[in-house]
């Protein structure tokens, strides 16, 4: 099993979207400035809700720095083929979204991504739609855990590790698994005679990364595996509902994932290989020097809920109760101010 699970900084997210793929090429830095940027397409097709979403995107290229612009990219010609199959043309829902109108994707069935923008033309490799694996069990544990903060120095705070227990099927062979989550807290208003309550979704994965090769598991069981660490702070003082995905990859989108660990597990060691740009499965099919930076995901996914409270790990007080009083005109006496928040109750709750 390989299990990844690091604070890994921000700019995961953007190599997320600028270097997905399995190959590894050395960068060159002697880049063209093009006046039509890089292409950055980011594709999923998914299991559970039989349908197709991809994003296009046009990027300054690496010459023109780390603050470039992205900008959706409208009027391409987009399609999925199934192999063996029909081919579905993607409706443009709204400046670089295209999605599908019919139902598309089917376990054991392969697919590939057909683009053509810009007067380039762009096609994925063949990826085969993956096993849906359900969880069997959530649990989760407390304990101390050292952080980086903002000033960069080490400290010590109180987290909660979620875990899964799951069977696998096949003995976990050709399974592969991402995980992902979100959250929502409860927050409670200074008590008064109109005090209300907020309910508050936030992003909570994304320096966050655990993926899992079933091949290396023993017998396919996938037992109490920490895929989430959460800090214990006042958002966990009342309730707070996690959605967990337990996500099958292709075997492709798993070594992409294990390339992005490599990278950032580098020592800084003199003789180490230079960094290195990670391709995608999407390519360029007629101009190999006009290749374009992006993944197609064909991914099979569980959901859950799971509710932690305030009782349970040992922190009661909310942010508006205690001394001292909270200042007027905060969010603990309107806590619509804080982004996001929401008096309708989810169903977690």
């Amino acid at each position: 099993m390989l299990s990844i699970y690091k604070r890994i900084p921000a700019i995961i997210s953007v190599l997320a979207l600028l270097f997905l793929g399995a190959c590894i090429d050395i960068i060159d830095l002697e880049t063209e400035n093009k006046s039509d940027g890089i292409i950055i397409v980011d594709a999923n097709l998914e299991l559970s809700s039989r349908s197709a979403t991809v994003q296009i995107r046009q990027a300054a290229d690496f010459s023109a720095g780390p603050d470039g612009v992205e900008l959706p990219v409208g009027g391409a010609d987009v399609r999925i083929q199934e192999i063996g199959g029909e081919e579905l043309n993607l409706v443009e829902t709204e400046t670089g979204i295209y999605k599908t109108e019919q139902a598309i994707g089917e376990a054991g069935k392969s697919y590939q991504l057909f683009i053509d923008v810009n007067g380039e033309s762009y096609e994925s490799r063949e990826e085969t739609m993956p096993l849906r694996v359900p969880f069997d069990r959530i649990d989760h544990v407390q304990r101390e855990e050292s952080f980086n903060n903002s000033q960069g120095n080490i400290e010590t705070q109180e987290v909660v590790a979620i875990r899964s227990t799951t069977n696998l099927p096949n003995n976990g062979d050709g399974i592969f698994l991402r995980y992902r989550a979100s959250g929502i807290y409860q927050f409670n208003e200074r008590v008064s005679i109109n005090d209300k309550i907020c309910y508050v979704p936030e992003k909570i994965d994304n320096n966050q990364l655990t993926i899992v090769n079933g091949s290396s598991l023993n017998n396919g069981v996938l037992n109490e595996q920490e895929f989430l660490l959460k800090r214990v702070d006042n958002r966990l003082a009342k309730r707070y509902c996690f959605t967990l995905f337990q996500i099958s990859i292709t075997e492709n989108e798993y070594n992409f994932w294990t390339a992005i660990e490599d990278e950032f597990a580098r020592t800084g060691d003199i003789f180490e290989t230079p960094p290195a740009k990670i391709n995608g499965n999407i390519f360029n099919s007629v101009n190999t020097r006009n290749d374009i930076i992006g993944l197609f995901s064909v991914t099979a996914s569980d959901s859950a809920k799971y509710v932690i409270t305030g009782s349970e790990v040992g922190f009661s007080r909310g942010p508006c109760e205690g001394f001292p009083p909270p200042a007027q005109g905060s969010p603990c006496f309107n806590c619509l101010l804080i982004q996001n928040a929401t008096y309708q109750e989810p169903d977690c709750f």
